[in-house]
């Protein structure tokens, strides 16, 4: 939860990098700014998005049953479980047949999401195939050549409307492409999911909460999280969220 919310508030960096195109100029920035040790993500230059204002509530509410998105839910399920990361794509195709099937099971709204459901399949596959993951063994191919303004053009081709990140299906697959880039490497998470030129926020509240889930706080500059906004109400659904999870422990 709360590394979630640092990716947010350092995607998003009071809008002026969340609506910035350009990665390279996003990297620029941040060395003039010291470089990521460097931040304190705090009020008021550095607040959350809508994107953790959203994933607080639905947190709060998760003991009502709400689940969230089916993608990120998994995921993050996935690195509770330490699934290893090159199945995860894999284990989401194979959601999406029982998650249809629930749909069909309501009545309510099917055909809308049956016209969608292909195309949010297909660019899954798509890209677990360019990065030599469709049978879930491994690892990751990633272009020879990969920085800021590389992966600028590779989000832009995955996208709908030449914003990256900001739909449903491009979000957790650019997520799910800087965890696989990134190993344990917080800096490079950061360089991969918060810092390029599409919704770079949304992207980074993903990746932020599947990298805690994976590796913890070791390793993260003490000022991307400490002072935070609304971190004690993120700690305390983290908490509670746990408590659901593993009764007594």
């Amino acid at each position: 939860m709360l590394l979630s919310a640092a990716g947010d508030a350092l995607g998003y960096r009071n809008q002026l990098w969340e609506y910035c195109k350009s990665g390279a100029q996003i990297h620029r920035e941040l060395t003039e700014l010291g470089g990521l040790p460097k931040i304190t993500a705090s009020l008021p230059d550095w607040p959350v998005s809508d994107d953790t204002v959203l994933h607080l509530a639905t947190a709060e509410s998760l003991a009502t049953g709400y689940l969230g998105s089916l993608a990120s839910a998994l995921f993050t399920a996935l690195a509770v479980q330490r699934v290893p990361l090159k199945l995860w794509g894999l284990r989401l195709l194979e959601a999406l047949p029982v998650a249809l099937e629930y749909i069909r099971s309501t009545g309510k709204d099917v055909e809308c999401h049956v016209e969608v459901w292909d195309y949010f399949r297909e660019s899954w596959e798509r890209y677990l195939s360019e990065r030599g993951l469709s049978q879930g063994t491994g690892p990751a191919v990633f272009p020879p050549l990969y920085g800021p303004e590389e992966r600028d053009k590779e989000y832009a081709r995955w996208c709908l409307d030449d914003w990256a990140g900001r739909s449903g299906h491009d979000a957790p697959i650019i997520a799910y492409d800087a965890l696989l880039g990134a190993g344990d490497s917080w800096e490079e998470l950061c360089s991969r999911s918060m810092f390029h030129g599409g919704d770079s926020d949304s992207t980074g509240v993903i990746a932020g909460c599947c990298w805690g889930a994976l590796y913890g706080l070791p390793g993260v500059p003490k000022g991307n999280y400490s002072e935070l906004e609304y971190r004690e109400r993120l700690e305390n659904a983290a908490r509670s969220l746990h408590k659901l999870a593993w009764p007594g422990h």
